[in-house]
């Protein structure tokens, strides 16, 4: 937005994947050192006038979630939003996944336990603060209950603080994978502990569709309707993550109702045709906006 002209006279359509100002102070309250706090709070008081400034200019806003619509409308209640959720059914059965099989088996065959995935792409922050969280300080507690686990961080561009967690055999870092399908069907719990984020998570949606027991925080949760929400656990803390893990990696009949749960409310979630549907929409209701202006002129 900030390199389009001033005075530009065709209207935009500006989609919001998330609202900065608001991951901003996410990492504002995570923040540990008060020059850290400082550089956050400077970014964050920018960012939120910055942004304000785009949502006014655009002609349509699209957001993914009721969430963020309703934040935007608390601050700017003229502006004419949309939402428009992503899809999941993009998971389908190719030859990648079944190469990617192939690779997996050995991991497989020396992780015959307790099998925990975390998916991101580690070119995104918030994914490299979310493998840390859970593998410093949540995953520790999982194994003094279920010594036999192994945890699985799939996703490209792992840096090297996340590569260096190859060093605790219990935990295995793929980096880029083909296919991600072969990773949900092996994992007994999938989790999403992300502490920074906005709209929806594509990887909670991905799990869901794959019938997959999932332990998120809220950030990772935002975007599901209350009654999606009833297919996963949601923690907030270090030990109820933990706890909520061990319980479903020790009780399968909870981990099945879960699964069960994942699978019928995935049943229920948006397509991205229905996706493609609701951006057409925005795009005629603009064009026939600026047609009647015209007609007016």
């Amino acid at each position: 937005m900030q390199l389009l002209p001033s005075k530009l006279q065709i209207p935009i359509i500006l989609v919001e994947h998330n609202i900065e100002y608001l991951l901003t102070l996410q990492r504002f309250m995570l923040s540990t050192s008060s020059q850290e706090k400082s550089r956050y709070w400077q970014e964050y008081v920018y960012t939120l006038k910055w942004e304000r400034i785009f949502w006014r200019r655009a002609k349509i806003c699209v957001t993914l979630t009721v969430e963020d619509k309703i934040a935007m409308k608390r601050l700017e209640s003229d502006i004419n939003i949309k939402m428009i959720p992503d899809g999941i059914d993009h998971l389908k059965d190719n030859g990648a996944h079944k190469r990617q099989g192939n690779i997996l088996n050995s991991h497989i065959a020396r992780a015959m336990g307790s099998r925990i995935l975390l998916v991101g792409n580690f070119a995104y922050e918030p994914n490299i603060d979310a493998a840390l969280y859970f593998s410093n300080q949540i995953f520790p507690l999982v194994l003094q209950a279920v010594p036999n686990a192994k945890l699985f961080i799939v996703g490209n561009e792992p840096p090297p603080q996340i590569l260096s967690l190859r060093s605790n055999r219990q935990i295995v870092v793929t980096g880029y994978v083909e296919s991600v399908i072969p990773f949900y069907r092996m994992a007994d719990v999938v989790v999403c502990p992300l502490r920074i984020g906005g709209g929806i998570k594509v990887k909670v949606l991905e799990a869901l569709y794959a019938g997959k027991a999932i332990v998120s925080t809220s950030v990772g949760a935002q975007g599901l309707g209350s009654n999606t929400r009833q297919a996963l656990t949601v923690a907030n803390d270090v030990t109820h993550f933990a706890q909520s893990v061990i319980r479903l990696l020790q009780d399968p009949e909870e981990r099945l109702k879960l699964e069960r749960n994942a699978l019928t409310y995935a049943k229920n979630l948006p397509t991205w045709d229905h996706a493609t549907q609701a951006f057409v929409k925005c795009y005629e209701e603009t064009i026939s906006c600026r047609r009647k202006k015209q007609l007016v002129r």
